[in-house]
């Protein structure tokens, strides 16, 4: 009778997609509206922005209505209150998102920041598919290829792409340039770069495009306290738990012996 084992290491690749992120630029008012030119078309489904409540009228859906506003107008024997919503804006058929790591000379380059860059990446294009609108993305990582990303089977490809990401070192102003001029009017342009705003938005020709900064997350970020405290003696801790387990009483109340 003998025991025999053997262990075998299995390695399996994990695929991590970057933390969508939606930049704050698209909720400013009127920033993504000045983002490109021409027409552009209305989504009935998704409402604009909100501009108040008032009383409740028939035909108006129960999810319109703002509970904790009803309940006061009720108690003081008024109707329900209901949220109200200005009609949606134009929005544009076709967007361009190009990313990109140019920088000036003399810029410090950090890895964080590009990752931070990619998850900016990944929530814009996913709020431009919630919003109906498609859009191409462009990126000097990915040789500037043009990577479609509304349909399903493209935002499975673009969230492989961004996962397997790798910076791109050797980009130059005339390849950023060279994208924005290649985009149509009637596009809207979003640009994202992991490199400090200061040191590339110079180049931009004079046309509208939606620039999306990269300071605007901290991805939760803790502080860092390395103040340093002086050593403790094992006899001062002692004396600092007897106190607090056997408090001092006031003279009057200690009766000598």
């Amino acid at each position: 009778i003998f025991r025999f084992s053997k262990k075998i290491t299995l390695e399996h690749e994990i695929l991590v997609f970057p933390k969508p992120l939606v930049p704050k630029e698209f909720f400013a008012n009127g920033a993504f509206d000045e983002a490109w030119d021409g027409g552009g078309f209305q989504s009935g489904d998704t409402p604009g922005e909100p501009r108040g409540l008032r009383p409740y009228q028939p035909g108006d859906r129960a999810k319109q209505i703002h509970w904790p506003a009803t309940i006061r107008s009720q108690a003081r024997g008024r109707s329900p209150r209901v949220r109200e919503y200005d009609p949606p804006g134009l929005r544009p058929h076709h967007a361009v998102v190009i990313f990109h790591s140019f920088g000036t000379d003399h810029t410090l380059i950090r890895t964080d920041l590009f990752e931070r860059s990619l998850s900016l990446a990944c929530g814009t294009l996913r709020h431009l598919r919630a919003i109906g609108v498609p859009a191409n993305l462009r990126a000097d990582f990915l040789a500037w290829k043009s990577q479609k990303t509304f349909h399903s089977e493209a935002w499975s490809d673009t969230l492989t792409l961004l996962a397997q990401a790798k910076r791109s070192n050797h980009t130059e102003a005339h390849d950023v340039l060279s994208e924005i001029e290649a985009t149509p009017a009637e596009d809207a342009i979003i640009i994202i770069s992991d490199m400090p705003l200061t040191s590339w938005k110079h180049i931009l020709p004079e046309r509208r495009v939606l620039i999306i900064d990269i300071q605007q997350h901290r991805f939760e970020q803790r502080g860092l306290n390395f103040k340093s405290r002086e050593p403790r003696r094992l006899k001062d801790l002692a004396k600092e738990n007897s106190r607090a387990t056997h408090p001092q009483q006031p003279d009057g109340l200690n009766p000598q012996r």
